[in-house]
């Protein structure tokens, strides 16, 4: 056996720790198990400042979101699926008006707590979804790095603590690249050290075993004593992490959608995690190329109905829960999605691919608003899109020079103009 054979297997044996803290604690996806567990020094709370991302997954229609109620090119282009005043919908102004689902938006937009951004999108113009995606979460395509794991870099280093932390089965892209690891959490009942199913009477002494063998790896600098202090880090952090959130107290009701369920962990975490600050999140089913809508005459319920009343009412629940707690001036929650659809409607009563979608602002340190050039409809591209008229890099660079206070232009390799929501 040569020495190079038997250092590989002695690190494969010695790194079998590792394995199985990853294992036992289900969260770490690019992680560094040792270092996401442990906080970094608290912020001043007066200066918090909180930014909660949620991808509106597959491809939202803006136009059917934010409605052109008055333009008569948006009647032609969409006389089946096209809303009107008499299906409901929430005028915000002389032009445009929201999808009456989004009752809960609308009442927040009428205290000044949400900027809409119009007509936004990205010059990627293969609408396929992987690479849209790719090019939202890296904040441009030139990037292999995510927006939000580069921002971290400039604001925390290697030592981020749990400043920002992934909600979902699988962390977010956006977070890709960061000099320490993030967690991605779905569950904080089981964001702990898994017991064996099968004997739960033995947790006791599974988890005295585990820590009992981690433990016993005393040779100072060597690679099984940093895997055993990984592992011990881990089991006690995520313990310690349980126990912060398990003082959370709200009156709030929450909605039953997995993104309800998403936010009100976010709340669980800022509310009791003072230095808590990035959070990303995915929800939807928005690609709705067929029954967009349940028919002609019921034109305001559909599948597109559905999925913005979900995040509609899940923000709406959220913010009303950050005000009970004093922190809604300190939080925006952006919703975006990786393109808009079609302006024309198709023969499945939906929409197909397209460019320029909406975005929302929403906090309490917001100012309210609709921001960006309106829908042209009047100027339809080859193969029958718009063009958008705000790059949404406009929107990460507000939101890192404004609201993070960090360099936009060393994260997006550029200048983009500053939008003025914040």
């Amino acid at each position: 056996m040569s020495r190079n054979q038997l250092n590989r297997r002695q690190f494969l044996k010695q790194s079998a720790g590792f394995v199985t803290a990853s294992v036992l604690l289900p969260f770490a996806h690019d992680t560094v198990l040792g270092q996401v567990l442990f906080p970094a020094s608290d912020p001043d709370p007066s200066k918090r400042k909180i930014l909660v991302m949620i991808h509106a997954t597959g491809g939202n229609d803006g136009l059917n979101t934010l409605i052109p109620y008055t333009d008569r090119n948006y009647a032609r282009l969409r006389p089946t699926i096209g809303l009107r005043s008499e299906d409901g919908i929430l005028e915000i102004s002389e032009t445009n008006a929201f999808h009456p689902a989004l009752s809960e938006m609308k009442k927040l937009y009428d205290r000044n707590a949400v900027a809409v951004i119009q007509n936004v999108g990205n010059s990627d113009l293969t609408l396929s979804h992987f690479v849209a995606e790719a090019v939202w979460y890296a904040g441009g395509p030139a990037y292999s790095a995510g927006w939000l794991g580069r921002a971290i870099n400039q604001l925390y280093g290697p030592e981020v603590g749990l400043r920002a932390i992934g909600i979902g089965q699988f962390l977010s892209p956006a977070f890709r690249g960061s000099l320490a690891g993030v967690p991605s959490v779905e569950d904080f009942s089981n964001y702990a050290y898994q017991f064996d199913p099968v004997y739960t009477g033995d947790a006791t002494p599974q988890r005295k075993a585990f820590l009992k063998s981690f433990q016993s790896a005393r040779t100072e600098g060597s690679l099984l004593q940093q895997v055993a202090s990984l592992g011990l880090d881990a089991v006690v952090g995520a313990e310690t992490l349980q126990e912060k959130v398990a003082t959370y107290h709200s009156s709030i009701s929450y909605p039953s959608s997995s993104l309800a369920r998403g936010l009100k962990s976010v709340a669980e975490v800022i509310t009791t995690l003072p230095e808590s600050q990035l959070f990303h999140l995915q929800f939807g089913e928005f690609d709705t190329h067929a029954r967009q809508i349940t028919s002609g005459v019921l034109r305001s319920e559909g599948s597109h109905a559905v999925q913005l009343k979900s995040i509609s009412d899940a923000v709406g629940a959220f913010y009303r829960d950050l005000e009970e707690h004093g922190l809604a001036e300190q939080v925006i929650v952006g919703v975006f999605s990786e393109f808009g659809r079609r302006p024309y409607e198709n023969k499945s009563m939906g929409t197909d691919h397209g460019t320029a979608s909406v975005m929302f602002l929403i906090g309490g340190g917001i100012k309210g608003g609709v921001y960006g050039e309106p829908f042209d409809l009047a100027n339809i591209t080859a193969p029958g899109n718009m063009v958008h008229d705000v790059d949404f890099r406009a929107v990460y660079a507000t939101l890192l020079d404004r609201w993070l206070n960090v360099n936009s232009a060393d994260i997006l390799g550029g200048q983009f103009e500053n939008l003025g929501f914040v």
